[in-house]
């Protein structure tokens, strides 16, 4: 444990001396420490590491406001899954309270499969689950996809039809355009349409 925070003094000492570090470093480093030095065990949610270490994972949460943008810290997951159960799950719960009140939209698949592998705690049925924390879990989980279902409900359903008298129309390019600007949009194009 002294070998810990002589690591984590070094950290710190190291932050001071560099003022205009960014904070994406700032948690990086310390993330980077923390997966070194107490990869062995985990950490109690509510001791006072586990108290120390939720802090540090609210830096980023709170500095993005964009749960996307905190998923590509690499190391963010590696140190979430230094806690216990309860420590992952609430980080994750506190996550999704953020992703609500900064409306953080997952509008690709690929976006989705981040933020379920950042909740994977929430999601996934974990070894050192108690047995009846699924039913705190679904309460979670309902709120995460909420938004899920009204981004697939109100946003995938159309088609976008442009109809054009000629394929010559200067409006043609435009459409093009716009249809390879965003691939996601489904959206044809017909010619000769009175």
């Amino acid at each position: 444990m002294k070998r810990c925070l002589d690591k984590a003094k070094q950290a710190k000492k190291l932050i001071k001396n560099r003022p205009d570090m960014p904070v994406e470093d700032i948690v990086s480093l310390h993330m980077c420490f923390i997966v070194l030095n107490v990869s062995t065990f985990r950490i109690e949610a509510f001791g006072t590491v586990g108290r120390e270490l939720t802090k540090l994972l609210r830096i980023p949460i709170d500095e993005y406001n964009n749960a996307l943008r905190v998923a590509e810290l690499t190391e963010f997951i590696p140190v979430m899954e230094c806690f216990d159960y309860r420590g992952r799950c609430y980080t994750a719960s506190y996550i999704i309270q953020n992703m609500l009140e900064h409306e953080t939209w997952m509008l690709t698949e690929q976006n989705v499969a981040v933020i379920c592998a950042l909740l994977d705690s929430l999601l996934v049925d974990q070894q050192d689950q108690p047995k009846n924390a699924h039913l705190l879990n679904n309460l979670f989980v309902a709120r995460f996809f909420n938004p899920l279902q009204y981004i697939y409900i109100n946003i995938y359903i159309y088609e976008l039809l442009f109809c054009v008298h000629e394929r010559h129309d200067k409006a043609v390019d435009i459409v093009k355009q716009l249809m390879d600007e965003y691939p996601a949009v489904e959206a044809r194009i017909f010619y000769g349409i009175r």
